[in-house]
């Protein structure tokens, strides 16, 4: 998916608040949160998000919590429990984040705020896939596992 903004950025007087939702159907997900963390891993996979965007620099938000749930997340006290587990992340340029493929994740974005060095276009490029394969044992600093 992306999106091109007419205009110059940042523009706070446009009102665009961009709030969207990821998940993948239950249809496709055999195993349940009362099943092992590794038999949820190898049957139903993750879900890879990878985020590029310009104009959107201040805050991109991003959350995971269990399907059709939202509990507020608390990093003094998180939850092993995964019915309830939730997750809070500020996405930086070409940040990968790595899912467990059972939680909804949910992005919020506002056009507000661009870095200094880059042009005032606005665009946001997101991509997903339900990945099946398991986690590569070496992870670059550009990749975040929930």
């Amino acid at each position: 998916m992306q999106h091109k903004l007419e205009g110059t950025i940042p523009n706070t007087e446009a009102g665009l608040h961009c709030k969207q939702k990821i998940s993948v159907d239950q249809s496709l997900l055999p195993k349940s949160f009362s099943d092992p963390k590794s038999e949820r891993e190898s049957e139903n996979g993750y879900l890879k998000l990878q985020m590029y965007f310009n104009g959107f620099d201040s805050k991109f938000v991003v959350v995971m919590q269990p399907p059709d749930k939202f509990y507020d997340f608390n990093f003094r006290a998180q939850t092993q429990y995964p019915a309830k587990q939730s997750f809070v992340g500020i996405s930086q340029w070409d940040r990968t984040f790595i899912f467990p493929a059972e939680y909804d994740i949910f992005l919020d974005y506002s056009p507000s705020e661009y870095y200094p060095d880059t042009d005032q276009t606005g665009y946001v490029n997101i991509n997903v896939e339900h990945i099946m394969e398991p986690i590569p044992d070496f992870i670059d600093r550009k990749h975040t596992i929930v």
